[in-house]
Order: structure tokens, then sequence, then C-alpha cells
């Protein structure tokens, strides 16, 4: 499998899907991130999504609305591409 191919599938082809935030993560070097779940084909996947201003990071709570973007033959590897609502 090569990631670099997909990516860019994605990119071009990808399809969007709504998901659902339910984790909020700091790291210790890197800005905080959302853990993100989606269900596609009967299965649940994750996805992240970083956040660079803290504010907003706060702002954002369990169960906001998320839009996530993946190709159908790899749904693991996927995308949040933005939160819908806070």
């Amino acid at each position: 499998m090569n990631t670099n191919r997909i990516q860019n599938r994605i990119d071009k082809e990808g399809i969007y899907i709504k998901g659902i935030v339910v984790k909020k993560e700091y790291g210790a070097k890197s800005p905080p991130w959302l853990t993100t779940n989606f269900k596609y084909d009967g299965k649940t996947y994750k996805s992240n999504l970083s956040i660079t201003d803290s504010n907003e990071f706060e702002k954002i709570e369990l169960t906001d609305s998320v839009l996530i973007k993946f190709i159908k033959e790899h749904p693991k590897m996927n995308r949040t591409e933005k939160l819908l609502n806070k």
C-alpha cells in the first residue's frame, strides 16, 4: 500500500461523511487535538484533527460534529477536515 498514492486519491476523489468528536487531548510538545469517530459500512473508524488555536479548542465539546474525508477502499486512512458545529 502506497500511503502517498492513497493520500492523493483522498485529495482528488475522497468522499465526505459526518463524524463526531469523542476525545480531546493535549500534547506536551504538539498542539491539542481531537479524536473523532465515523461509521462506514457497519464499522467504526477513528480520525484526528489538530487544533492550533487553544481558545477554539476549549469551545469544542464531545459529540460536536465534524466532516471527514476518505476513500471507500481505505477508510482507515482518512482526514478530519473541519468542525461542523460548536
